[in-house]
């Protein structure tokens, strides 16, 4: 199909749209076979400790830890015993955007999602908002997919805990219209729950819950797979309409050829001479 008479909007919406969908589906295939558990937040909000966390891995580190920005890039470790695939993306901010565009390649491939916050700072700020916003748009059936862990909840007052718990939950809601599993953590406290063996102190940190929520969350397909298809009917779409667009103009083009056909054959028809006419003045010359 030839869309160079396409309008020029939709011919710019089919090739995004085109483009989309295979680089969905080539990101498919790469990772088709992982389960992967991605974790996203800002800088020092404690990612890396809780990738480390899930990973129980206390010594090596697999995930660096560091005051400064240290994950500038994309960092993943597959966890041979569970075969889950943690993903730990850079820290966002605003003045970010090539590491939010990196970041989001991962929450498109992702099973499941986990947004840290800091507890210790109270409300989401801007940016979170704003990345929380974006995950919405562009991740199928992120509600079910988003655990939102609030961490460095250590030491923490249990009413004021609640407090901001509930005021988190209520700006996630009013401002990016979702309902989301959330529970406030702590990485430092799990580690040292485990390595001393104190089921008490472990289950405060409601790691529990978190490894509960990822093993019932282990059915849901990659959302890459949920986006490839959405991505494939949107191309679908607007080929549709192309289609259509290019039917409609072809049907008024042949229309107006017609129309101006007609109007030539009349021209013609009243002003070509007679043969007896052109006898007549030619018989003047004789």
């Amino acid at each position: 199909m030839n869309f160079q008479y396409l309008d020029a909007a939709l011919r710019s919406n089919l090739e995004k749209a085109k483009n989309a969908y295979e680089a969905a589906f080539v990101r498919q295939e790469k990772v088709k076979d992982a389960f992967s558990v991605v974790i996203i937040g800002q800088q020092n909000n404690g990612k890396s400790t809780l990738c480390n966390a899930l990973f129980r891995d206390w010594e090596n580190r697999k995930f660096p830890v560091a005051d400064r920005r240290l994950t500038s890039s994309t960092q993943e470790e597959q966890d041979e015993a569970s075969g889950i695939l943690y993903v730990d993306t850079p820290g966002f901010s605003s003045a970010t955007a090539t590491d939010d565009e990196t970041a989001q390649t991962e929450w498109i491939r992702a099973n499941l999602l986990i947004f840290v916050h800091s507890i210790r700072t109270g409300e989401l700020d801007a940016d979170e908002v704003r990345i929380l916003q974006k995950l919405k748009s562009v991740v199928p059936d992120v509600e079910r997919r988003l655990f939102v862990a609030c961490s460095k909840a250590g030491g923490e007052k249990s009413e004021d805990l609640r407090l901001k718990l509930d005021l988190i939950r209520a700006q996630i809601r009013d401002h990016v219209g979702l309902d989301v599993t959330m529970e406030a953590i702590d990485s430092i406290f799990y580690q040292k729950g485990m390595e001393k063996g104190n089921e008490q102190l472990v289950a405060s940190t409601n790691f529990p819950k978190i490894l509960a929520w990822i093993a019932a969350g282990r059915h849901m397909p990659s959302s890459l797979e949920a986006f490839v298809q959405q991505a494939g009917k949107e191309y679908n779409r607007l080929l549709v309409q192309a289609r259509e667009n290019l039917e409609v103009g072809m049907s008024g083009f042949s229309s107006r050829r017609e129309t101006y056909k007609n109007a030539l054959s009349a021209r013609w028809a009243n002003q070509k001479p007679s043969v007896r006419g052109a006898w007549d003045r030619c018989a003047q010359y004789v």
